[in-house]
């Protein structure tokens, strides 16, 4: 999983940050790729929680509806991938496969195999990784709520 930092527009090719996806897509094709391997034709979207090792990140006490908000999400995610992504914070689990989270109604889910869209008060669209609820709960990331603004779900 890259690492993006929070509020870079995705979903939008950019002149000369041409990629391995877009030259393939572009010869079988009429859709592309952004740098980030974000299809164009879903956005421009904002993303956030896209965390890696040696990159900081914002840490807080993160607000309980916005964990509201984004578990919401993450019961019906977008882009679910065929793998999964582990947390690169934490040490390698004992059995490898998707991070278990347990949700603030007392219900598990599993993490790491798609995205969280959410849209904001003001209609723009954020893209994160289920895991960010992991970051949240885990690591103490804080989401840039001055940027999401007033949530609701998608």
């Amino acid at each position: 999983m890259p690492y993006i930092t929070d509020g870079t527009t995705v979903g939008v090719q950019r002149p000369g940050h041409e990629n391995f996806f877009t030259r393939l897509t572009s010869r079988n094709s009429k859709s592309s790729v952004d740098q980030y391997g974000v299809p164009t034709s879903c956005g421009p979207w904002n993303s956030f929680g896209w965390l890696d090792r040696g990159h900081d990140y914002s840490q807080g006490e993160c607000p309980r509806h916005l964990i509201r908000t984004l578990e919401t999400a993450a019961l019906q995610p977008v882009f679910i991938t065929r793998g999964f992504y582990t947390c690169r914070f934490c040490s390698p689990a004992p059995e490898l496969g998707p991070t278990p989270y347990r949700m603030t109604d007392g219900r598990t889910i599993q993490l790491g195999f798609a995205c969280v869209k959410i849209i904001d008060g003001q209609d723009r669209i954020w893209l994160a990784p289920t895991l960010v609820l992991h970051y949240i709960a885990e690591h103490g990331y804080l989401p840039p709520t001055d940027l999401l603004g007033r949530l609701q779900e998608s």
